[in-house]
């Protein structure tokens, strides 16, 4: 305690200044933090000098912490010169054998003063030499026979006071002790009932009151019987008997009765209760409902219960593993999917299992699960024959019971050969096996990307069967399925494994090859493909028919800087080649000239100012998103740019979203919808840049851009024109 807390200061100041009045000693008492407690008869030459100006002041600071160091180590008192002339005494005060405070006097001097001395020190110090002269004039000389004297007597006062402080702690202690009795017992959380060696109630503290709902009233002089069920008496023999015999019955766990007859569930602890000749007397009983507990106890066992017939039950593996990774527990599902019996994965390790063959992905991973708590992540895992089959991972922590991991393992075989078809489904022509026109777009915009920062180029090729159309009308569709998949085989055969051959749709194809020096890889690509229709292709029922083919050739960047705009150019060039007679391939003339890749043209009015000009500005940003992808050094502009675009996007929607609300649009709902697919399409689009690709990207906002516009904008723009809005 702080010795502010173990004497009455107000009455000790008192004292101090009493002293000072008869004696004119000097007092002051310094807690151990140097805080000047009280301070009686100080001398002018400190009160108002030495202790005022900062450089004297510290020398002061000084004194005092060099008496009270010195007092720390022992001494009963000790005598210090201070820098600043005076000689000072401290006397340490202790309460219980704690050193708390000291008791200082001083500010004077064994022998007259070098006046010199304070003459140079009030020069020094800017002093008032004549005001500290005074002072010093007034400053008492005391011989050190006189000192050690008065130090007894000091001495003998810091023990007083040290006495004094001992008793108020006494004193404040047992109060405390008496207070924090009482107030624990009425406050407790628990019943506290006394009892005598018969078994009846001699104390019921408030608590017992809420927990039983007798009131102390009712309790007390009343057989401690009341509260046990029938079949529950004889437990308070047993108790009685046990107490007698000086044992202390701790935790007992049973039910009592509350006064509705509603049956509890309690913890008790009894102890014997014994006077002050050590006899026993009675017996004091803690008891703490715990009925919820119980309860919650027996809900937790049937959900653990649950959750473990669930584990057995399920499709998925599941494991518990130490932190190290040791299977500690396994289910049917993955001693299945393993191809281990149970006690053959008990005690394997993950690395075992795990088919990635990696420790060190594998010590990361239960690293981040140990800090995290949790991960999911993908995998593959070794079947005891060898086979690796692919698997989803989600594992979990608990850090009790030694640190559990809780890994489920899911097989994802199945649902990776379903994303597999889906995927292909999407990006391959069922017909021909070949890319179809989404994977082309995807592959052209890399392979244009790559030609550009290596410096090449890159062809697309675009072809139209000559002489298909008779073929279909006279054998039928299934037949000219036939001839479109004899045509995809032959095709694969004249390019190299990186390039790309896709069916358009029809008889349409497309041939793309990249990272060309100049065009004359495109010339023998052409030429081959020309010359692979020159055998006839056979038919059913020995029937045999010919093909031939129109091509068209755009060069990236020699012609074009875009996607569509290549397949423009391509598509043109093929056009040229069936004029001049077919069965032939044309180069395209085309030049990316700078110009606005997405022209506002009639095309694009909707007929409402605010919805035009919005349009206007929308076909403006993604020219300039068009711009940053032209050369590499704009490329970083690029999602700067796309999120203005997004954000622009946005605020558009909205402003069409007003007006449909405030003109009672009818397919208002349809049309906000859309506009939700249009900004999700936007962001998940935006996360494909900086993958290759940015020109598919480009292109995919502006076909959403005209999509929209053409199927949506316009109906609402006519509903409006309508109305009367312009």
């Amino acid at each position: 305690m702080r010795f502010t807390e173990l004497v009455d200061i107000e009455e000790l100041r008192g004292l101090c200044e009493e002293f000072s009045d008869i004696t004119g000693a000097v007092t002051a008492i310094l807690d151990l933090e140097g805080n000047i407690l009280i301070a009686t008869g100080w001398h002018d030459i400190c009160t108002q000098f030495h202790r005022v100006n900062p450089g004297t002041s510290a020398r002061c600071l000084e004194s005092d912490t060099v008496l009270a160091d010195q007092l720390k180590s022992g001494e009963n008192y000790n005598v210090y010169r201070c820098k600043n002339g005076l000689v000072d005494v401290a006397v340490p005060i202790n309460i219980g054998g704690e050193h708390v405070a000291n008791l200082f006097t001083g500010q004077f001097f064994f022998e007259k003063p070098d006046t010199q001395y304070f003459i140079r020190q009030a020069n020094e110090f800017r002093f008032d030499q004549r005001a500290y002269l005074e002072a010093l004039e007034k400053t008492p000389v005391i011989s050190a026979e006189k000192v050690k004297s008065t130090m007894a007597f000091f001495t003998r006062l810091a023990r007083v006071i040290g006495e004094m402080g001992l008793a108020r702690v006494r004193m404040l202690e047992t109060n405390s002790a008496l207070q924090a009795s009482e107030a624990i017992i009425r406050s407790s959380e628990d019943a506290i009932i006394g009892k005598s060696l018969d078994g009846i109630v001699t104390t019921w503290n408030p608590r017992a009151t809420s927990i039983f709902g007798y009131t102390a009233a009712e309790m007390i002089g009343q057989s401690v019987l009341r509260l046990y069920p029938e079949d529950r008496r004889h437990e308070e023999t047993e108790i009685l008997g046990r107490i007698q015999r000086g044992e202390k019955v701790e935790h007992f766990e049973s039910i009592r009765m509350r006064k509705d007859g509603e049956p509890i569930h309690v913890s008790i602890t009894i102890s014997p209760i014994r006077n002050a000749h050590g006899e026993i007397i009675g017996a004091s009983s803690i008891a703490r409902d715990i009925t919820r507990q119980v309860k919650a106890e027996t809900v937790a066992r049937e959900k653990d219960e649950q959750f473990r017939l669930a584990i057995e039950t399920s499709t998925d593996g599941f494991w518990t593993t130490d932190t190290a990774g040791r299977i500690l527990e396994v289910n049917n599902a993955y001693v299945k999917l393993s191809g281990y019996s149970r006690d053959e994965l008990l005690g394997m390790s993950i690395e075992q299992l795990d088919a990635g063959d990696n420790p060190e992905r594998i010590a990361a991973l239960t690293e981040k699960v140990l800090a995290d708590g949790y991960a999911r992540f993908e995998t593959t895992h070794r079947h005891r024959g060898g086979r690796v089959w692919p698997a989803e991972v989600v594992a979990s922590y608990s850090p009790i019971m030694g640190g559990r991991l809780f890994i489920f393992i899911k097989d994802r075989t199945e649902e990776k050969k379903a994303a597999e078809l889906i995927w292909r489904q999407a990006n391959f022509d069922r017909l021909t096996d070949l890319p179809n026109r989404s994977l082309l777009f995807d592959r052209l915009s890399k392979a244009c990307l790559l030609a550009r920062r290596q410096g090449r180029h890159a062809a697309l090729l675009y072809l139209d069967l000559d002489g298909f159309k008779p073929i279909n009308d006279q054998y039928g569709h299934e037949t000219g399925d036939i001839v479109l998949a004899a045509v995809a085989k032959r095709w694969l055969g004249c390019v190299r494994e990186s390039d790309t051959v896709a069916r358009l749709g029809g008889d349409e194809f497309a041939v793309l090859t990249g990272d060309l020096i100049d065009r004359e890889r495109a010339t023998s690509v052409a030429r081959k493909l020309l010359d692979a229709l020159a055998e006839p292709i056979s038919l059913p029922g020995g029937k045999v028919c010919r093909v031939g083919a129109s091509i068209g050739i755009s060069m990236y960047p020699d012609n074009a800087l875009e996607i569509d705009s290549l397949i423009e150019a391509a598509d043109s060039a093929m056009y040229q080649s069936k004029a001049r007679g077919k069965d032939t391939y044309t180069f395209s003339t085309a030049s990316p000239e700078p110009r606005q890749w997405v022209s506002f043209d009639d095309s694009f009015r909707v007929g409402v100012t605010e919805i035009d000009a919005h349009h206007r500005q929308l076909a403006h940003l993604i020219n300039h998103l068009n711009q940053a992808t032209r050369l590499e050094a704009g490329t970083p502009d690029f999602l700067p740019r796309f999120r203005e675009l997004i954000g622009f996007v946005r605020f558009h929607l909205d402003a069409e979203d007003r007006l449909m609300s405030a003109h009672g649009y009818p397919a208002h709902a349809t049309h906000r919808r859309e506009h939700d697919d249009l900004i999700h399409l936007l962001d998940r689009t935006a996360r494909d840049f900086g993958k290759g690709k940015e020109l598919l990207v480009l292109q995919i906002v502006k076909d959403l851009f005209v999509n929209h516009i053409k199927t949506s904008d316009k109906p609402l723009g006519s509903f409006l024109k309508e109305l009367g809005v312009g």
